[in-house]
């Protein structure tokens, strides 16, 4: 099949007509560097992906899939049901780096994805040394890595958000990250975080609205818990 040029000028249509051949993407030198087969798309140069290009991706290389780091908490579970009502296949991971509340976490975690009928699975990360009852710096870089080293075509989604002193929980870290896929991948793969510029109060909204079962979901940092000292207990008291 002949390569055709991309056109400079003219945006096109997200509502373009696939062609037979390869869905094609090129980079702003004009090189082709991504392609799916059923469909030709063409891009204009230093485009950048929005989320209806994937949507045009769906269409022709059927129904993406995301990888949902669910830790079994509120906000997770609020992306995989957002996830799920956009009608994306979603899988579901859990991560066992040495927390505290490891088992009360995984019993939310395999609960919620039951719930809304995921495919669940968990990874264990061993010789960790992970403070009690404080943050975990450097633990959403941990879930990222790990999740796409077990799900290298995925989509990994997170429920990071706003309102947080955390440096992994921040949009300069989400695009940081974002940044490293765009080399990666060559510029057609994602990280989602749809929370990352709302509050705390706001996911919750969200999460009662998107039938969210809050009553599967655990959040706390003790192994006892709920403990009512840590964040995550805080969050989660100030919320009722």
């Amino acid at each position: 099949m002949s390569e055709a040029r991309p056109c400079l000028g003219r945006p096109l249509s997200p509502m373009a007509p696939a062609r037979t051949g390869a869905l094609v993407v090129w980079r702003s030198d004009g090189s082709r560097f991504f392609h799916i087969t059923r469909g030709e798309y063409i891009l204009p140069v230093s485009t950048r992906l929005k989320p209806w290009h994937y949507l045009y991706m769906a269409r022709v290389a059927g129904t993406p899939e995301a990888t949902v780091l669910l830790s079994g908490g509120i906000d997770s579970a609020a992306v995989l049901a957002l996830l799920k009502k956009q009608g994306m296949q979603v899988r579901c991971l859990f991560v066992d780096y040495g927390q505290l509340a490891v088992e009360q976490e995984t019993v939310a975690s395999r609960s919620i994805a039951s719930h809304f009928s995921s495919r669940w699975s968990s990874i264990s990360v061993s010789g960790l040394k992970v403070p009690a009852m404080q943050e975990v710096k450097g633990r959403n870089d941990l879930l990222i890595a790990v999740a796409t080293v077990c799900n290298t075509d995925s989509i990994v989604a997170l429920g990071t958000h706003g309102g947080t002193p955390y440096v992994d929980c921040s949009t300069a870290h989400h695009s940081a990250w974002q940044g490293l896929y765009d080399i990666q991948y060559h510029g057609v793969q994602r990280i989602l975080a749809p929370f990352i510029d709302k509050a705390k109060p706001e996911v919750f909204a969200a999460a009662l609205e998107l039938s969210v079962p809050i009553s599967l979901t655990y959040s706390c940092e003790a192994s006892d818990g709920p403990c009512g000292k840590c964040s995550s207990c805080r969050d989660r008291s100030a919320l009722r």
